[in-house]
C-alpha cells in the first residue's frame, strides 16, 4: 500500500511520529515536490 501526502515540511514532520507508531514495518520516505499545475473548482462550478 502507498499513501501519498502533500503538504508544508512543518505539517508533515507533525505527522511522522504517528506514522512510526503505526507501520511495524515498511518504510517511510519524505521528498521535496514541485507543483507543475495547480487547479481548483470553484464549489458553485460542480454543480452545473
Amino acid at each position: 500500500m502507498r499513501v501519498s501526502v502533500i503538504d508544508t515540511e512543518e505539517q508533515t514532520a507533525k505527522l511522522v511520529p504517528h506514522l512510526d507508531a503505526m507501520v511495524g514495518e515498511g518504510l517511510i520516505v519524505r521528498s521535496k515536490a514541485r507543483a507543475i499545475r495547480y487547479t481548483r473548482v470553484e464549489a458553485q462550478a460542480k454543480g452545473s
